[in-house]
């Protein structure tokens, strides 16, 4: 028999009948779809998630974070920055330090980030409540905090909002505990005036930080003028910039302080690497979905080579080699792959695209919160389709699924012509 004889015949057995086995074919057949589907849908939502939290990591965090390892601030933070504009970056002291926000008798943990508003607005994603201009008088004493913020104490702009760091009320139970009076200036909180709300979109940057003036900070945590704890620099692209940060090593080392550099990578290497296992673990155990129904492709083979052994022995009879009978059900079973997989694909393409609203549905019906952005940090479930990902899942599938028609194939292959025959 001729190839195109081979493939007519294995399209003929695929064809529906009234029968078992025709069922049975559509299961193994749907079998291979759902599988292909899942795996596509899994992949593309751990993609989605760890392209997502890295691009907020950016938006929320520097490329570099330099900091002295000599003490705790660095001297002359514009030398570094000088630096960091030689290399083609940008760069910006930074005050970053846990604080206490008091609301009446509560005092609750939050992050200051002390920097110059203008260069917040240029290095961090902000969505800004007021697109007013600043003005001098803003600057000194004034504090953004989050829609989050806003919504869980209760503030607006305008409010007042009082802020303590660990520092001074350490000193206030150390004075206590010795029986001495605290000065006004460490006893007192400093007071801020909300001028802005801004929104990042990352729950937990959200959640805790509040943006204050860099000299406002250094006066909160008691640092002396033009002194910062950090600068953080932007480079032009942070995923290739190894020659950048090479030549800002250079250059600080010919500094009178000794500097450290940490990259994005860095700080988040371990986070990056947990995901990247999550996916692959992901991948490893939903890739069995499809092996399985690889299996159930063999065992519906295996039935239709029972059932067609009359016309097989006829075909034998007539001429077809036992390697051209082989190559038939061969050839099924990559058609089945081919078809599963191609209906895996665009299922898992159309359920890609309505995710979010699929989501929202099973939220009504159940009642509860399926993707809480306090654990996720997002409010949305995200996804990236990678095109390597879809054909690596695509190939193995239609792989399996013609390795699972081997044995069948072989059984056809082996059937005597006259015994077929007499048999039926």
């Amino acid at each position: 028999m001729n190839l195109r004889t081979e493939l007519f015949l294995a399209k003929r057995y695929l064809r529906p009948e009234r029968s078992a086995v025709s069922l049975i074919t559509v299961i193994s057949l749907l079998g291979v779809t759902l599988g292909v589907a899942v795996l596509i849908v899994v992949l593309a939502v751990f993609t989605g998630f760890t392209d997502l939290m890295r691009e907020k990591l950016l938006n929320t965090r520097a490329h570099l974070q330099i900091y002295s390892t000599q003490s705790n601030v660095i001297a002359k933070p514009e030398l570094v920055i000088k630096a960091i504009e030689e290399c083609g970056g940008r760069g910006m002291s930074m005050i970053a330090a846990p604080v206490l926000l008091q609301d009446g008798a509560d005092f609750i943990p939050k992050r200051v980030m002390a920097v110059n508003f203008e260069s917040a607005l240029q290095n961090f994603k902000l969505e800004i409540s007021s697109s007013k201009k600043f003005s001098s008088e803003e600057k000194s004493n004034v504090a953004w905090i989050s829609e989050e913020i806003a919504q869980e104490r209760g503030l607006k702009e305008g409010d007042r909002i009082w802020l303590h760091t660990p520092e001074r009320l350490a000193q206030i139970a150390t004075a206590q505990l010795k029986g001495q009076t605290t000065p006004d200036e460490v006893a007192r909180a400093q007071g801020f005036t909300i001028s802005r709300i801004y929104k990042m979109g990352k729950y937990d940057f959200d959640k805790a930080t509040i943006f204050i003036n860099l000299a406002d900070g250094r006066k909160l945590f008691g640092i002396p003028p033009e002194m910062s704890l950090a600068v953080y620099a932007w480079l032009s692209d942070p995923f290739r910039m190894e020659k950048e940060v090479q030549a800002l090593h250079d250059k600080l080392a010919n500094k009178a302080q000794s500097f450290r550099i940490y990259t994005w990578r860095e700080l988040n290497a371990q986070m990056f690497g947990m995901l990247q296992s999550q996916k692959n673990m992901m991948f490893f155990i939903f890739f069995f979905i499809v092996l399985v129904a690889a299996f159930s492709i063999g065992n519906t083979l295996i039935t239709v080579v029972f059932q067609k052994s009359r016309e097989i022995g006829l075909l034998k009879a007539l001429g077809a080699t036992p390697f051209s009978m082989m190559r038939v059900f061969v050839w099924q079973g990559m058609l089945v792959g081919i078809l599963g997989s191609i209906g895996g694909v665009t299922l898992a393409l159309a359920t890609l695209a309505v995710r979010n609203d699929f989501m929202g549905l099973l939220e009504r019906l159940s009642g509860r919160e399926l993707f809480p952005k306090e654990m996720y940090f997002f409010d949305s479930l995200p996804a990236q389709i990678v095109f390597g990902d879809v054909a690596l899942i695509a190939v193995a599938a239609v792989i399996l699924c013609t390795l699972g028609a081997v044995l069948p194939a072989w059984r056809a292959a082996s059937l005597e012509p006259a015994r077929a025959l007499r048999d039926e």
